[in-house]
Order: C-alpha cells, then structure tokens, then sequence
C-alpha cells in the first residue's frame, strides 16, 4: 500500500509549483507481507532568498520513519545529513533527532577541528561490533556565521564563528564490557557520549597598489577553538582542549597556545 504526495506552502494556488516559497513531498508505504511501515518526507525553502534551505535545490531536510515487527526508528535529520537552514548567507543553522533501535554513528568532530580531534578520542565507540546493534537516541545542533569578505576604503575584514553539541545515549547490551570491570557498561548497558565545540577566526587587513599591483596586507589574524567531550557513566571519561593563535602586522608579533 502506497500514499505519495506533494504539497505547495505560501503561494497562490493557480500559480506554478516553481512560485512556492516552501513544498513538500511525502512517499509512504506498508508491506503487507512483512508487516513493514516506512516512509519518509522531504522539504525545500526558498523565502525571499532570505530564508533557505541549506541542501541542493534549496532542501532544509528530510524525515525518515521505519517501522517493522523488531526493529523501528525515526530520524529527523541525521549527522551526515541534519535539517539545513540559512539566513541571508550569513548564518547556518543544522539539526538532527533520531530514536529507535537503529542508530547511525557517533559523529565526528567539524573538520576545520582536526587540529583538537586527537585529544577527545571517540574511537572506541566507534568499533563495529560495538555500533552495529543497540538503539536508543542522539540529538545535535550547530550555528555557523560568516561575514564573508567586507570591505570598507583600503581596508578589508571577514570574521567567522562556529559552535555546536553532539549527545547520544545508547543501549549497547550486556555484552559490551569494559576491561578490567566487572558487568555491562554503563548501566545496564545504557551509555552516554557527548561532545561540544566552538571556535572563532577573524582577519583585518589593507589592500593598496604597490608598484602598479594590487597588494594585501594583513594587520591581525587571530583564531581560537575549544573541544569538551564526555562518555559516562561507568566508566566515566572527560577530556577538553583549547587553542588559540595570533599574528600582528603579517606575522612580526604573533604567538600560539594549546
């Protein structure tokens, strides 16, 4: 048994399906044989270009629902692929909820993080064996803002920022266990891991001719990232990093600290 369908938000309706600032479409089935619900659904924003959706052709994000006789599970965006939305190309803003027996990954840490990555080591719990089987649920969020390149006279600026958390409670079962302690991990097989993190880059400087070429020089350069990740409870494990950098005048004063 099949149910597809399309729906078009805030536009009038004799007007074209392009015209719409928000559409919709949702595709559910059940197996009959198989006693198998799934389905899911999918959304595209365009307001103004003011408000839209952070996927190709402007996709904010999709929902997934599975339901069957032992397994089920309903993902609201997923790490790799969260709800997307941006604001006036200044601001990103990402999501995800999942729940249910099937859980993808743990997420990794933003790639421009790789830096700090080493000091909150996750990957114990990424093992196979450990994250094939086990539902629970994880939720997440992120802010991304950027000025871009600003300019204003001789002098040129782009600041950027970024912050974000990661949280997952799982029920890896009574058969994972930690060495050297006796029972299931967590309790009773239930156990949590979370991350968060932040980090600003900013960046003035002058561009003048010199000698007929056009020339950038940059007077400050600064960047600062902290990581905090915690897995608990039973055993309980916490590790934080922060880095900081700055460079004055194209590098004549500048200094860095981890």
């Amino acid at each position: 048994i099949t149910f597809q369908g399309d729906g078009r938000f805030m536009t009038e309706i004799n007007k074209d399906g392009s015209d719409s600032k928000v559409k919709a479409t949702v595709n559910i089935q059940y197996l009959v044989s198989k006693k198998e619900l799934s389905g899911y659904a999918e959304a595209f924003i365009n307001v103004a270009d003011i408000i839209k959706g952070g996927g190709p052709n402007n996709k904010a994000g999709r929902v997934d629902f599975y339901f069957a006789p032992k397994e089920w599970y309903i993902y609201i965006g997923t790490p790799s692929s969260p709800i997307n939305l941006k604001l006036m190309k200044l601001l990103s803003a990402k999501s995800y909820f999942m729940v249910g027996t099937v859980l993808p990954d743990f997420p990794p840490l933003p790639a421009n993080l790789s830096k700090l990555t080493s000091k909150i080591n996750f990957s114990n719990m990424r093992q196979e064996n450990l994250t094939k089987n086990g539902g629970g649920f994880a939720f997440g969020a992120s802010v991304l803002a950027s000025t871009g390149e600003q300019r204003f006279l001789i002098f040129y600026g782009k600041f950027e920022l970024g912050a974000g958390f990661d949280f997952m409670l799982k029920n890896f079962g009574d058969d994972a266990r930690c060495e050297g302690h006796n029972g299931p991990l967590g309790i009773n097989g239930w156990y949590a891991q979370g991350q968060a993190w932040a980090w600003v880059d900013a960046k003035v400087g002058i561009k003048v001719r010199v000698f007929r070429k056009k020339r950038s020089f940059t007077i400050i350069s600064a960047g600062f990232a902290a990581v905090l990740g915690a897995q608990l409870p039973n055993p309980t494990y916490l590790a934080g990093a922060v880095e900081a950098r700055y460079s004055v005048l194209g590098g004549l004063v500048r200094g860095k600290c981890h």
